[in-house]
């Protein structure tokens, strides 16, 4: 489907990029005289300026932008976009994503980046070494959008190993820090898991009424409710 503009048929795609540098220049020229706006401009929009780059297909012009976002001291861009930008950049060196990671993470390890770069390698990486960095992550960035998901990763390796004292040290850190998360009503659950092989019945029950009444939409309320009733029948 084609939209019309000013008499021209355009395509969508098209036409969502103009959209969007016609938005990044007039926030330019609506803020060009602070000297302020001019310093923190870049740090807000380089994944944007960079998306523009792409659409154009100047791809020179779409790693250097990236790259210098990379550089910046701060930016106020979120882990998502940076995740993309990350993806993006890789993609653009041609190289696996293993190896544009390490190299990433080597090269910004002190990088406002490197939360995300973290994760993203941990989740490329074998077993062992990834368990590591997501301890990494959960250790040395617990307000990354990433700690959670890293540290139900530690959790479930742990659970897989039969660590169950670990793995109530982990799952009442998760309980605590990272109670409104997605990963938070399957950590409960496999912490409830937990208490049931250490004969914990009680405390079963009643963390698993907790994910129901806390998560009730969550596929755990019905794997919570499904195991009271296994409970209840023994």
């Amino acid at each position: 489907m084609s939209i019309v503009v000013q008499n021209f048929m355009i395509s969508p795609t098209i036409y969502k990029l103009f959209k969007l540098i016609n938005n990044l220049k007039l926030d330019l020229v609506q803020n060009k005289d602070s000297i302020e706006y001019k310093n923190t401009y870049f740090s807000r929009n380089w994944h944007n300026i960079a998306k523009c780059y792409k659409g154009l297909g100047v791809i020179s012009a779409e790693k250097d932008v990236l790259v210098k976002g990379f550089n910046l001291k701060v930016s106020d861009v979120d882990e998502k976009s940076i995740s993309k930008a990350i993806d993006r950049y890789i993609a653009i060196l041609k190289t696996d994503k293993l190896s544009g990671l390490q190299n990433l993470y080597v090269n910004y390890s002190q990088s406002y980046i490197i939360p995300t770069v973290t994760y993203k390698l941990a989740e490329t990486s074998s077993s062992i070494r990834a368990i590591k960095l997501y301890e990494n992550v959960v250790d040395e960035y617990p307000n990354s959008i990433w700690a959670s998901n890293s540290l139900w990763e530690v959790f479930w390796y742990n659970y897989g190993l039969k660590r169950y004292q670990t793995c109530e040290m982990l799952a009442r850190k998760h309980i605590s820090n990272y109670y409104d998360t997605q990963d938070a009503p399957r950590v409960m659950y496999w912490y409830a898991k937990v208490l049931l092989k250490e004969k914990r019945n009680l405390q079963a029950r009643d963390t698993l009424y907790k994910v129901i009444n806390e998560y009730p939409l969550s596929y755990y309320a019905f794997l919570s409710a499904r195991q009271l009733k296994i409970s209840k029948a023994k």
